[in-house]
């Protein structure tokens, strides 16, 4: 699905969230699957066969109720707005840090409609609309609340520094944080199962009874010219340099084409800079396209290999009238 600077404890928050939706079991298995590799994790999802479950527990939820997605739309601003409670307060602990993580749950499901249905045409224009809206509200308050977490983290143990983002869940509520050398191996070894951390052995172990594969990543080469979806319209000429996690931002320069997995609300000092985006990933209402369209920069996402085939100092234009991206010079 995609590759993220993300903790241990988000990923399992998403792995718990999909466990049930309104009190249903999914069937669906793997759910998700999170494997960290060179300090970032790569996130996999039994993605047709997951959202066509979850989409169908929806649509029978809106056919018992004819408001349900007006009302269930209300319900989840108002949790939005309690967790908002918890990123204002300046004094964090551990207990309320678990009550934020418990109810991030809790929330997902509203963030679910709003990422799937709003495209999805299965579903008539009206709740299409309304999780459109939904979108629009919580868009930026999303990643806020998914960054929380690791901020959080490092108040609560700030000697560990970024070997707090490999603290699992169970470890926070007993409060028995293994040693700094033992989380910073977690960086290149760590597999998530839905929400339970478990070793390489055992995960190949339960692949085999299961009888599924991780989809691999084809290194692509040879790409002189590279096509996406037009977020915000413009052409520019710019040096590539690629931001991948949040450490990346101090060597962003003036007017370079910011080049990511996808954006969030962590990198706009250097999209401030930037001269254009390009995104392997997102939708119309991704955080790429929001920020290409109040910054009215050139941005084209979608394009799925543009972190693979372009590389730092590559001169490249953007042409976000026609989607294209074209290498004029190579490093």
């Amino acid at each position: 699905m995609f590759t993220r600077d993300f903790t241990v404890l988000l990923c399992q928050i998403w792995g718990r969230r999909y466990n049930s939706f309104f009190g249903v079991e999914l069937k669906t298995f793997p759910r998700q699957v999170c494997v960290f590799h060179n300090k970032l994790v790569s996130i996999y999802r039994n993605v047709p066969v997951l959202h066509q479950e979850i989409n169908a527990i929806f649509k029978e939820k809106a056919a018992e109720h004819p408001k349900f997605f007006t009302s269930f739309a209300s319900e989840y601003l108002e949790k939005a707005k309690v967790l908002k409670v918890f990123i204002d307060n300046k004094t964090i602990t551990r207990e309320n840090l678990l009550f934020f993580a418990d109810a991030l749950c809790e929330l997902w499901q509203g963030l679910y409609a709003s990422l799937f249905i709003a495209p999805d045409e299965d579903f008539d224009s009206v709740t299409r609309e309304t999780a459109l809206a939904f979108r629009h509200k919580t868009e930026k308050l999303e990643y806020t609340l998914f960054n929380f977490i690791e901020k959080a983290l490092r108040k609560l143990y700030p000697t560990l520094g970024d070997r707090v983002k490999y603290i699992a869940w169970e470890e926070l509520g007993l409060n028995k944080i293994p040693p700094a050398e033992t989380l910073q191996a977690r960086a290149n070894e760590l597999i998530i199962l839905g929400d339970k951390v478990i070793v390489k052995e055992a995960f190949e172990k339960i692949q085999k009874q299961c009888d599924f594969i991780l989809e691999s990543e084809e290194y692509v080469t040879g790409h002189t010219t590279l096509k996406g979806q037009v977020a915000f319209r413009g052409t520019v000429t710019g040096v590539v340099r690629k931001i991948l996690k949040v450490s990346d931002l101090s060597s962003f320069l003036e007017n370079e084409v910011l080049v990511s997995y996808m954006t969030i609300s962590d990198f706009l000092p250097a999209m401030m800079k930037a001269s254009a985006f390009v995104t392997d990933e997102g939708g119309i209402t991704c955080h790429a396209a929001i920020a290409a369209r109040e910054l009215k920069k050139p941005c084209i996402i979608g394009t799925k290999i543009a972190t693979q085939v372009l590389k730092d100092g590559d001169v490249v234009e953007v042409d976000a009238d026609k989607g294209v991206v074209k290498i004029l010079e190579k490093v």
